[in-house]
């Protein structure tokens, strides 16, 4: 997750509103020779052509688009805590609508993600950029 935000926040930088369809084609060509194989030709006609174009929008296009503009525009950590949190709308999502169960194992792990965050809003904020900043000053830091 950590490679994620550092690498998106930079991708947006240099590529602005590109980033996402640029991730999205690199994706695709890393996908697509998976993809051809399963294809079947024969069930291929506009209607499903225009649900699959509609699927990849609401999936994936619109949600990377707005992730970009967030993670321009929020704290790391603050985004971080976030998009940690989307297994566990996830996991509720497919829970009510979908009436899915989860083991164990999964509601073990998504109590995991729900402290972690927990502990990461809730943690003090070490403020390393004054100690910096007087220490450049000339300022000396006395107990």
């Amino acid at each position: 997750m950590g490679a994620y935000v550092i690498a998106g926040k930079k991708a947006g930088r240099q590529h602005g509103q590109k980033a996402p369809a640029l991730g999205l084609i690199v994706a695709s060509i890393l996908v697509f020779p998976i993809g051809i194989e399963k294809l079947s030709f024969s069930i291929i006609d506009w209607n499903v052509i225009m649900l699959i174009a509609l699927i990849a929008l609401l999936s994936s296009v619109i949600p990377l688009i707005l992730e970009m503009k967030a993670l321009r525009h929020l704290p790391t950590k603050t985004y971080g805590v976030l998009t940690s949190g989307e297994p566990v709308v996830g996991a509720a999502v497919g829970f009510f609508m979908l009436g899915e169960q989860l083991t164990t194992l999964q509601l073990l792990g998504l109590a995991t993600i729900v402290i972690a965050s927990i502990g990461t809003v809730t943690s003090p904020i070490p403020n390393i950029k004054r100690v910096n900043n007087k220490k450049a000053m000339g300022v000396t830091m006395t107990k």
